[in-house]
């Protein structure tokens, strides 16, 4: 019935919040070389890897091979826009996954590191807005990294290479990027086991109506949380 068990969902979520701590550690380190464009360049490809992870976890609901879950997935993860896209569900996600571990919301303390991580991924965001337009435009990050990556064309100045990268502009990528490694690194990483169980649970007993349910309920949580 299902296309993805808990096992390579469960691999999806770590093999992606691996590659994309990496890639941020290999940014800081272009960065320290001075090179800016193609620091920037992986700062964003470590975005779109956390964006695959939170669509990855879309599939614990995707019912069959042929559902549109699976579809959509298959989509985002050839496509850049939509991986950034998927970013604006982080909060959800981080307290999906505290939400595993009751020790977190019994915890004041615990209970207050969750809303920290989600209050500076609100921060982060809104430190891009000089160069992406508004916190409602993550996906304008994809035309920083293809200038900082390629020779272009432009009517008026010819051909141009990458060059002139704003400093700010790759730390502020690289802020939100390494605010999300560690936030999904606190709240993931000791709970694959409860949640690879929670998924088992969920699709043994949630009917095919439900399911349903709770995809319309999760857009209209993002459509808040993007509005």
């Amino acid at each position: 019935m299902f296309s993805f068990d808990e096992g390579q969902l469960t691999k999806g979520l770590r093999s992606c919040l691996e590659n994309a701590d990496r890639l941020v550690q290999e940014s800081d380190l272009l960065y320290g070389a001075g090179h800016l464009e193609r620091s920037l360049a992986l700062a964003v490809l470590a975005l779109e890897e956390l964006g695959k992870l939170i669509c990855i976890n879309g599939l614990a609901f995707s019912l069959t091979r042929s559902s549109r879950g699976e579809e959509s997935f298959h989509h985002v993860r050839k496509t850049h826009q939509a991986k950034l896209s998927a970013l604006y569900s982080f909060p959800l996600v981080i307290f999906q996954f505290a939400r595993l571990d009751e020790r977190v919301f019994a915890d004041e303390t615990r209970n207050k590191s969750i809303h920290k991580i989600i209050q500076g991924f609100h921060g982060h965001m809104e430190r891009l807005e000089p160069w992406i337009g508004g916190m409602d435009n993550l996906e304008g990050l994809n035309r920083w990294k293809q200038q900082a990556l390629y020779v272009d064309f432009d009517d008026e100045q010819g051909f141009t290479g990458p060059s002139g990268c704003d400093p700010e502009l790759v730390t502020a990528v690289q802020g939100l990027a390494r605010h999300m490694v560690d936030g999904l690194r606190k709240v993931l990483l000791g709970n694959l086991d409860r949640y690879a169980e929670a998924i088992r649970a969920i699709r043994r007993t949630v009917t095919p109506e439900e399911f349903s349910k709770i995809e319309r309920w999760i857009a209209e949580e993002l459509k808040q949380i993007r509005g």
